[in-house]
């Protein structure tokens, strides 16, 4: 994906038609706007999360432990914190693409919480919303950093805000 390797600049119909190998008006016509292919992007990223999920769950779900590496592993990948960047960017331009993105943190804090409770836990939205925080906050530090001891400590964080939220789901 070109925002795994170039920056947020890069990010135009004429390159991403050049990418995906396609006419750029024809490319124009599903998506008008950069900020559409940007919400675009963001959608395929966020449907191929969901995708997962409900693999997952169709297989009997992931332990505690495979949940607390993949929240941990998401960090390590430039993909997800360039995104989110791009489109908080595009947003200062683009103000229909605000509500996209509170909807966007809704549902990433949602499949957390609904795979949490699949285990049997039960969390509550202060601590959520503070794992929430920790886990985009690592992110875009280990993506804006670029280096092993930068991700070593992304993985920590996020690890560390899972294991507080878990602990907090086990008091109530």
């Amino acid at each position: 994906m070109l925002l795994q390797r170039e920056p947020f600049a890069a990010f135009t119909q004429a390159q991403v038609a050049v990418e995906a190998g396609v006419r750029q008006s024809h490319l124009t016509y599903y998506f008008p706007t950069r900020n559409d292919l940007l919400r675009g992007v963001a959608q395929a990223a966020k449907e191929e999360a969901v995708a997962q999920s409900r693999e997952d769950s169709s297989q009997r779900g992931p332990s505690l432990r495979q949940l607390r590496q993949r929240v941990g592993s998401q960090t390590g990948s430039p993909a997800l914190p360039r995104l989110m960047v791009a489109l908080t960017t595009a947003s200062d331009e683009d103000a229909n693409l605000r509500p996209w993105l509170e909807h966007f943190e809704r549902d990433s804090k949602a499949r957390l919480k609904a795979a949490l409770a699949a285990l049997g836990l039960h969390v509550r939205a202060a601590p959520l919303d503070l794992c929430h925080a920790a886990l985009v906050g690592a992110a875009l530090l280990n993506f804006q950093q670029r280096s092993a001891s930068a991700n070593r400590r992304a993985v920590r964080v996020c690890t560390l805000a899972f294991d507080r939220l878990v602990a907090d789901a086990r008091r109530v």
